[in-house]
């Protein structure tokens, strides 16, 4: 998997534009998730949920749901091949890291 947290560096409207990018380039390996994270400025962050290569292993919107299970005013959007999501901002590192256990179970 690959975890893009570009806080402010780009615009956060872009960071589906940019996993989306990721996703259908030939450097990562297929049913890798590929997740940024782009702030606004109103103390949230935009997040961008994509899967290299054309894999239906995994329904997208549900990875995000499942995700983002548990943080308060988090919202949900998408579809099997792409989602996305939106959380507060103080709670990026705590997304990162339940990320990172979600995405390594799937692979398994």
């Amino acid at each position: 998997h690959l975890i893009l947290n570009t806080q402010k560096e780009i615009l956060p409207t872009m960071v589906g534009t940019l996993a989306s990018m990721l996703a259908r380039g030939n450097d990562l390996e297929d049913g890798n998730f590929i997740l940024s994270l782009g702030q606004l400025e109103e103390g949230y962050t935009k997040i961008s949920l994509r899967i290299a290569g054309r894999s239906t292993s995994a329904d997208l919107r549900s990875v995000m749901n499942e995700l983002v299970n548990g943080f308060e005013e988090a919202e949900v959007g998408g579809h099997t091949y792409a989602a996305g999501a939106m959380i507060k901002t103080e709670d990026e590192e705590r997304l990162i890291e339940k990320a990172k256990d979600l995405f390594t179970s799937y692979e398994n």
